[in-house]
């Protein structure tokens, strides 16, 4: 399954999953509306909605989160704008994100 990562808190529904906490948002490609929030912290959990991902997959994101937390705190926070997170971000395996992909 292939899936999304928005590290945006802007919109009124991010907003309202999160409660002000530095969260992501997560979903299925093929969803469009939905999904669940994992926390950015040095322990990530799902914390808003119920996991669609297999277990591997969200061990995977929980890694990606803990390797990127700094950046992402960094935007969470206004301290670094999209271009900005979209430059620090890296992949699990290290190498840079592009425009897709953990």
């Amino acid at each position: 399954m292939s899936v999304k990562v928005w590290a945006i808190h802007t919109s009124d529904y991010i907003e309202e999953m999160c409660e002000g906490r530095p969260e992501l948002l997560v979903r299925a490609q093929e969803v469009k509306r939905g999904g669940f929030t994992v926390s950015i912290s040095d322990n990530p959990q799902v914390v808003y909605g119920e996991s669609s991902v297999e277990p591997e997959e969200l061990e995977k994101i929980f890694k990606w989160v803990r390797i990127n937390k700094q950046a992402l705190l960094d935007h969470w926070n206004y301290v670094i704008d999209s271009l900005d997170l979209v430059d620090r971000l890296v992949r699990v395996d290290g190498s840079p994100m592009e425009s897709e992909g953990v």
